[in-house]
Formats: C-alpha cells, sequence, structure tokens
C-alpha cells in the first residue's frame, strides 16, 4: 500500500540525506540542508514543496520537487506545475514507484494548465507518462588562435557578476523579450533573486569551485548575456536582445583572449531568437562547431487543458528549443 503524501521535515531530511550525493554540486551535507532550506525560504520558493510516495511505515519510496510556476503562450498565461529532483532509493528501483510518483502528482494538481520537467534520463521514460520532449541539443564551438575582435565594441563591454543590484534591469529586459515570443516561462523579480541566490551559494560554498555566473552588458543597448567561465571553456546560458542578439556573439568574441577561452559551449535555445540565417561561423570564423544532444536536463512539457495542448502542438514543432537555461528548475 502506497501514498502519495507531502513530505514532513524528518521524511524531507530522509531524501536530503539519500540525494546529496547526485544534486549537491560540491557542498557538504549541511550546506546542502542549508541550500534546499534557503530555497523554501525564499520569496519565490515558499510555495515548493517536496511530495513523496510512502509505504505503511511512512518510508519513502520515490520523492520529487513540485514547483508553482506561470507561462505565456501567444500572451494567453498558462499555470504550469514544475516538477523536479524526481528521486527513488536505489534498493527501491524497478518497482514501478517512479512512474506511480509522476502520475500520481500530475493527477493531483488538476488546477494547472501543464507540467513542465528537465529529464537527466533522457525522454523515454517521461513519454510514456504523457510527456512531450522539446529538443536539447548543445553546441560546441573550439575556437581556433588569433581570433580578430572588434575593438570599439569591446570598450563598450559591461561584466560583472550577477548580482541583486543588477537584477530589475534584466528584468526589464526579459519581459521586452519575452512580450516577442510564442512561448515562454513568466520570471518574477523574486525568481531572478532565487535564481541569483542558488548561484551565489553555490559558488561560495561549493568545493568543486563552481562558476560564478557572470551578466553581460552593452553599454547604451539594450538586452544581456548570463555567461559562467570555468577553465578554458566559456558557458553562454542564454542571451536575450530584442533587436540585435548577434552583437551579443560579437562581445563574447571579444572576451575569448580575456578568459584565455578554448571552447564555447550553450543550449541551442541560445540561438533561437538568430534562426533561420544565422551561423555561428560568421563570426568565430575557421572554429570547428557542432551540435550534440545534451545528457542531462531534457525540457518535457505536459498538457491538462486545450490551450496547453494548442501550446504543445505549436512549441513541438519550434527549433531550437524554447526554453531558457534560467528556466531550468
Amino acid at each position: 500500500m502506497t501514498n502519495l503524501v507531502k513530505l514532513d521535515y524528518p521524511q524531507s531530511s530522509q531524501v536530503l540525506r539519500r540525494t546529496h550525493k547526485i544534486w549537491s554540486g560540491g557542498l557538504s551535507y549541511f550546506d546542502y540542508q542549508t541550500y534546499f532550506a534557503n530555497q523554501k525560504n525564499s520569496t519565490w520558493g515558499r510555495h515548493l514543496e517536496l511530495y513523496g510516495l510512502v509505504d505503511e511505515n511512512s518510508k519513502v519510496l520515490s520523492s520529487a520537487k513540485l514547483y508553482r510556476l506561470k507561462a505565456r503562450y501567444r500572451q494567453k498565461p498558462l499555470s504550469l506545475a514544475g516538477i523536479g529532483a524526481v528521486f527513488t532509493a536505489p534498493e527501491e528501483r524497478g518497482k514501478g514507484y517512479a512512474t506511480k510518483l509522476i502520475s500520481s502528482l500530475v493527477g493531483a494538481v488538476d488546477q494547472f494548465d501543464g507540467a513542465l520537467l528537465f529529464s537527466d534520463i533522457g525522454a523515454d521514460f517521461y513519454n510514456r507518462l504523457g510527456f512531450s520532449h522539446m529538443g536539447s541539443a548543445a553546441f560546441n564551438l573550439t575556437l581556433k588562435s588569433g581570433q580578430a575582435e572588434n575593438k570599439s565594441l569591446a570598450a563598450d563591454i559591461v561584466l560583472e557578476p550577477l548580482s541583486m543590484t543588477s537584477l530589475d534591469e534584466l528584468d526589464r529586459h526579459y519581459r521586452q523579450w519575452q512580450a516577442r515570443q510564442i512561448f515562454s516561462i513568466e520570471r518574477e523579480l523574486s525568481y531572478w533573486q532565487y535564481k541569483a541566490d542558488k548561484e551565489f551559494f553555490l559558488h561560495q560554498r561549493s568545493q568543486l569551485g563552481w562558476p560564478q555566473l557572470l551578466t553581460l552588458r552593452l553599454r547604451n543597448k539594450g538586452g544581456y548575456a548570463l555567461l559562467e567561465c570555468g577553465g578554458a571553456t566559456l558557458r553562454i546560458l542564454e542571451i536575450i536582445d530584442w533587436q540585435d542578439p548577434q552583437i551579443f556573439f560579437e562581445a563574447i568574441k571579444c572576451l575569448t583572449s580575456k578568459f584565455k577561452t578554448k571552447k564555447l559551449r550553450g543550449w541551442e535555445s541560445t540561438l533561437k531568437s538568430l534562426y533561420p540565417g544565422f551561423h555561428l561561423g560568421s563570426i568565430f570564423r575557421d572554429s570547428e562547431l557542432y551540435f550534440e544532444e545534451r545528457s542531462w536536463g531534457h525540457p518535457m512539457l505536459a498538457a491538462n487543458c486545450a490551450l496547453m495542448e494548442d501550446c504543445l502542438n505549436e512549441v513541438f514543432d519550434l527549433s531550437p528549443s524554447p526554453f531558457l537555461e534560467l528556466d531550468h528548475l
């Protein structure tokens, strides 16, 4: 006999203890507990709940986080159940508990228009539960030496760590960009704060040298880019510019010598607003560019109403993926 329940403190602690090695990002167990508590106590994260499938002895067999998200489809509001951190104890795997957990969780949130999750185990399992895979190709660009930079553009670059003082401006640019999108996730200012706090905590406390989240802006121009620099790799999380996003790749090119970058990486949605005529090779000449299916974070949607069905039918055919890196739960 199993039941879907909202986990209490002892049960949540049981889950955190089991998932520490998987999702701690290099945090100690104490810091991992603090990291989760900070999320729960933040303005945006107060609605975050940890649910579990439990047996008659209250043992947690399988668990997941449930978030409340807002989205827009052709400027019409949608409410989404965000599902994250799906975990089944190793000794309980292969018994169908995760399947029952997700099915029960989706069935229990009828007030939502649909559900969103990012799968780390590929798409097949969640396809069987009614989720559709949106695509998650990643691009990798190996740089050749001697990339000429635009020196006048380099003088306009403002590069700084993501901080609370810059969130208002990023939020404003995102909203202007969002007004032109078919489908997008809503980001309240409290959502930005939630994300910034998570990244800062990991950067400060992780034993793995978690990279700092950087904001790239250009003087006298709207938009921004979010970047991470780890070793010789510069990762592009997202680029938001409703006028000329290509200029941010030109600006990133200026940064490659500063960071001694040998490789650029990013999710395909970074290139979304540049399609269909754009090719990175037009900026980074003689560099090697290839795409591959990302091994984690596959975005998946399920519909729970007619409007969400319409949305799903349309965004399913969008290439690249309509999701951005910061949408990841």
